[in-house]
């Protein structure tokens, strides 16, 4: 097979934060069908024994694309996926379960980091970036959850974090009614909210991941 038949390589995008209630399963399953829509086959992985995104995806019909594969995230698993040729893999992990955590860290291509802007959530990023910087794995912090007219908060918590030297992304998701109404269906938020600020959202934030992986779609 010519360098120019071969498909493109098999990207691993893990969610990972030590502090709950951020977001991470919401955002898995908006990237997983924001993936699906640039014409990628997503595999998705569930360590989070709540099992928020394995309910989502049984909502949704236990579609093709995205597939709940029920696999720990071992090198092992994600060698079984490049094999079948996925695309891109989605790996959710619980908080405070730093064993749960490390493994889906270790298989990723990229590690995003939601955190909200409190000084509650933010005090809790430096560890999940030091968890990266161990094993020597790109991450990058997206602010998720942000409150409406909070413009000067947000910006003012992307600087700190950035000179404490963590990588943050310039996109910032809303709290918005549409990711949680979108959850009990087995949706997307942008799948609810076509062509206004949710898909605005998400397609500039899969956009920088994109560019932050320096891949085309």
């Amino acid at each position: 097979m010519s360098p120019k038949q071969r498909p493109p390589p098999t990207r691993v995008i893990t969610l990972a934060g030590t502090k709950g209630g951020l977001g991470k399963s919401t955002l898995a399953c908006s990237l997983a069908i924001r993936a699906t829509e640039d014409g990628g086959r997503v595999a998705l992985l569930d360590l989070d024994p709540q099992q928020s995104l394995t309910g989502w995806w049984m909502r949704r019909g236990k579609t093709r694309n995205p597939k709940l594969y029920e696999l720990d995230a071992t090198t092992e698993a994600v060698e079984l996926l490049i094999s079948e040729g996925w695309r891109y893999v989605f790996i959710d992990t619980p908080p405070a379960n730093i064993q749960r955590i490390e493994p889906g860290i270790a298989c990723a291509d990229l590690v995003l980091i939601p955190t909200a802007p409190n000084a509650f959530d933010i005090e809790q990023v430096p560890l999940t970036v030091e968890l990266c910087e161990n094993q020597g794995k790109r991450h990058a912090v997206i602010f998720n959850r942000v409150p409406p007219s909070s413009a000067k908060l947000l910006k003012s918590s992307k600087q700190f974090l950035r000179e404490s030297g963590c990588t943050v992304l310039d996109e910032g998701i809303g709290f918005r009614a549409q990711y949680m109404a979108a959850l009990t269906q087995g949706k997307a938020g942008q799948e609810l909210d076509k062509g206004t600020a949710v898909r605005a959202e998400m397609d500039a934030l899969w956009q920088s991941i994109l560019n932050t992986l320096s891949v085309a779609p």
